[in-house]
């Protein structure tokens, strides 16, 4: 019998039974189908093409441009690989956002090694938003938001990545353990049957290769036979996994570099969203609460920016500026539990201090001629400390220097009814003319 010819044929069936899952969108299995066709014969192009289409869809865009390049390399005939790889580096938002996807999600990784899991789940959110199909980045965000009893919002991420791969054991798991833990209507089995009505993988006939002419139920079974036994023996001393671990590690450093080398290709890449909106216009309902969970994380990310900046800012010496940042942040939208803390803990460290930085700030200004600046900061001192007779003094005095009487007497009465006993209700009223 002729191993080569029955290792090809072998090759052919895992191809199609692939090609089966990848219809279904059952990527996991795709993946292992895909697998042992390369097993048993790593120049069957059709199946590495199909197996770099599968990992594009689940967001890992590096390990498809592996393959492709593979698929390319080892074929002397025309290949669709090459237009692959050619219109995803043309499309330079696309590729930018892939490649920041995988950078978020390594350092990701790296921060969670480090126990600095709050900084972890910002670049995971980062990640996901830049590439929502990343399967990887979606899981480890659910559980993370999952291990501080955050099911609801697990919920989203997992459901957005059970529309790529419905099938996925892990994915699955966890969807189960969201729905032991949440009463949510919204994650109900209606709303995941209308999210798992999808259709093909793709519509392009450039995607979705037509089906090798199959073996009888004998020869199938023949062929797997003697071709698993030959891949163990022969495939355990190709060095081709080594190889493409290497390649995918340099890929990640390297993807964004590539893509301004390649300006010169000029041909289309087959658009996957066409996937997308055949999915959204199956799973209307579901799509509206993806969204409305997306802006929750949306708007909880920037508060926790911006409150993470102002503490930092102020315990790193920028006092005034963490002050200018806390005054305009509109603190009645803080609503959520985990901000909470930060934004007390902001409060603690700038109303007080804060306020007497701001007023030094203004004299400094005043004494260096720029009024108007000075203005600036005697207000948002105010803001922070509205009841200090020393910063309405001030500023009823520099008022009154800008030829502002009507401010300035607002100012001196406040100061005379309000801190009686102070020594600026005596100036005040000097000022006034009492």
């Amino acid at each position: 019998m002729d191993i080569e010819l029955t290792l090809k044929q072998l090759s052919n069936y895992f191809y199609n039974e692939g090609l089966k899952y990848a219809k279904s969108r059952d990527l996991t299995n795709a993946i292992k189908s895909l697998s042992n066709s390369l097993r048993c014969n790593k120049y069957n192009k059709h199946a590495r093409n199909l197996y770099g289409l599968v990992l594009f869809e689940r967001g890992e865009v590096s390990e498809a441009i592996i393959e492709w390049t593979i698929s390319y390399n080892d074929s002397t005939n025309r290949n669709v690989a090459i237009e692959y790889i050619n219109n995803l580096f043309n499309d330079k938002e696309n590729l930018f956002n892939f490649s920041e996807s995988i950078k978020q999600y390594n350092e990701a990784l790296y921060r969670i090694n480090k126990g600095q899991v709050d900084w972890a789940m910002q670049l995971l959110y980062k990640a996901t938003s830049l590439n929502p199909k990343f399967i990887k980045a979606n899981a480890l965000l659910a559980l993370l938001l999952m291990q501080r009893d955050l099911y609801v919002r697990a919920g989203s991420f997992i459901l957005n990545s059970l529309k790529v791969d419905k099938y996925n054991p892990k994915l699955n798991y966890y969807m189960d353990v969201i729905k032991k833990n949440t009463k949510k209507s919204d994650l109900d089995e209606k709303v995941l049957t209308s999210i798992y009505s999808t259709k093909d993988l793709s519509s392009n006939d450039r995607i979705v290769p037509k089906i090798i002419k199959q073996l009888s139920s004998r020869q199938k079974f023949l062929y797997v036979s003697l071709g698993i036994i030959m891949c163990i023996l022969g495939y355990a001393y190709v060095v081709y996994p080594m190889q493409r671990k290497s390649l995918i590690t340099s890929l990640n450093r390297d993807v964004v570099i590539y893509s301004e080398q390649v300006d010169s290709q000029n041909k289309i890449i087959l658009d996957l969203r066409n996937s997308n909106e055949s999915l959204a216009s199956e799973a209307n309902s579901a799509v509206s609460k993806l969204q409305a969970y997306q802006e929750e994380n949306r708007l909880f990310s920037e508060q926790y920016e911006k409150l993470n900046s102002i503490i930092s800012d102020y315990e790193n010496g920028y006092i005034s500026r963490a002050t200018k940042n806390y005054v305009e942040l509109d603190k009645s939208k803080i609503t959520d539990e985990n901000l909470v803390p930060l934004l007390n803990k902001a409060k603690s460290y700038l109303e007080g201090v804060g306020a007497k930085k701001l007023c030094e700030l203004g004299t400094d200004s005043w004494n260096a001629g720029k009024k108007e600046q000075a203005v600036y900061y005697y207000q948002l001192s105010l803001e922070l400390d509205p009841n200090d007779p020393e910063t309405m003094w001030l500023l009823a005095r520099l008022y009154q220097n800008q030829g502002k009487n009507r401010e300035a007497n607002t100012l001196f009465d406040k100061i005379i009814g309000e801190h009686p006993s102070s020594k600026y209700a005596t100036r005040a009223k000097e000022a006034r003319g009492y």
